[in-house]
């Protein structure tokens, strides 16, 4: 039992470290390489298991486990907290999955086959990825960078600081502007108008007009005209309601133990449904949501999970879903929102395309069908023809027999 309780001396340790480096310096590997770029933490086993036994598996990664295909790979949120950042580097150093030698498998689009273009691997080529496992396209930069939805409290407070930003800029930056306009100007030898001058407008009569200087034109009609368009696309984007129903949707986001849930806010979450939430179910949800926290943070099966459709999955599996029925419908609700709202955009893209001039007459039910048929084309294909001529013919009787 001595020899599994001895000390080892350092010195003969580090000998054999030397040793062992000596023998392998010949031979430069990729993990090398990454550990001079300090993408691995070349922190020996030994030393791991003495300092943080149980935290071995979450905080190191081998580069044998770093997948290219982009549709299998795991989200960034799934590593552990210590390691995202060197994943992201190695990620980007690795560059974007291209295959190039594959053969593009073909889909039909309405009547015509497409498929995968390789050349607009050279004309994207910092960020475009493809998937085999798929047949989808990707985007490096957006799987490398993308928020968590954690972060959508953080992202509204950013929103409405940009929208003050944008009103102080409208306000008093107007003089800033242009006296950096003025330098790069003189900088590159480029004419400078005379801003107290008259403005005439090229083309038009002068009569009966207001007369103004160069200066209003630039400050009015293009500065104050450009900051008042970004402002109110914001505003359309980003409203109050939408702004609260999205911070209140994030405090059921599970990452961190619970740590952004807020009763006073999902109630409030459950205002914006009526017709799911009585008045009476609106006083039970918040006994519900007082004992759900409690349990969900004492249960270890949810200590990791990662996102409101896992915490769905985990809820049916542990059936809390029948023990908190109200918070489940909560959860529903906000997986289901964006895509509604996706929907909805997709409906009325269609309608462009469905009701033209040479339709515009056309009635409701049937415009309405021919949505649901365009919308849901893929459901449609596989539907075998047989059953909707039986469809039809079954709706009333008929002389002819389809």
């Amino acid at each position: 039992m001595e020899r599994y309780y001895k000390k080892k001396s350092r010195s003969k340790q580090s000998s054999n470290e030397d040793k062992s480096n000596n023998n392998d310096s010949d031979q430069i590997t990729p993990k090398k390489t990454l550990e001079k770029l300090n993408l691995i933490d070349p922190i020996t086993n030994h030393d791991v298991q003495l300092r943080h036994p149980s935290k071995r598996v979450r905080e190191e990664f081998n580069l044998e486990d770093i997948i290219s295909d982009p549709g299998l790979r795991p989200k960034i949120s799934h590593y552990d907290v210590n390691i995202r950042d060197q994943i992201r580097r190695t990620y980007w150093l690795k560059g974007p999955c291209q295959p190039r030698n594959h053969t593009f498998p073909f889909r039909e689009f309405g009547k015509e086959s497409r498929c995968f273009v390789e050349s607009w691997f050279n004309l994207h080529g910092t960020w475009l990825e493809y998937s085999i496992a798929k047949d989808a396209a990707f985007c490096l930069c957006c799987y490398i960078f993308k928020p968590d939805h954690g972060d959508i409290i953080n992202a509204m407070h950013l929103v409405r600081v940009s929208k003050q930003q944008l009103q102080m800029l409208r306000d008093g930056g107007w003089e800033d502007l242009l006296k950096e306009v003025l330098s790069f100007c003189e900088k590159n030898n480029i004419e400078i108008l005379n801003m107290d001058e008259k403005f005439v407008a090229p083309g038009r009569s002068q009569r009966n007009v207001e007369e103004t200087t160069n200066l209003h034109p630039f400050r009015v009609e293009v500065f104050y005209s450009v900051i008042d368009l970004q402002i109110r696309e914001l505003n359309d984007r980003f409203n109050e309601v939408n702004t609260e129903l999205l911070i209140c949707m994030a405090c059921l986001d599970p990452s961190n133990v619970f740590s952004a849930f807020d009763k006073q806010k999902l109630i409030r979450l459950a205002k914006f449904y009526p017709s799911d939430f009585s008045p009476v179910e609106l006083m039970v949800l918040e006994s519900q949501l007082g004992t759900y926290i409690l349990d969900v943070c004492s249960r270890a099966e949810l200590s990791n999970v990662m996102g409101i459709g896992e915490l769905a999955i985990k809820l049916v599996k542990l059936k809390m879903d029948d023990t908190y029925p109200l918070v489940y419908l909560l959860v529903k609700l906000a997986l289901l929102l964006p895509v509604a709202t996706a929907t909805v955009e997709r409906a009325f893209s269609s309608m462009k395309i469905m009701k033209t001039r040479l339709r515009n007459r056309m009635g409701d039910e049937w415009m309405n069908d021919s949505l649901v048929a365009y919308i849901e084309r893929g459901i449609l294909k596989t539907t075998d023809n047989d059953i909707i001529m039986n469809r039809f013919q079954n709706m009333k009787t008929r002389r002819g027999v389809l």
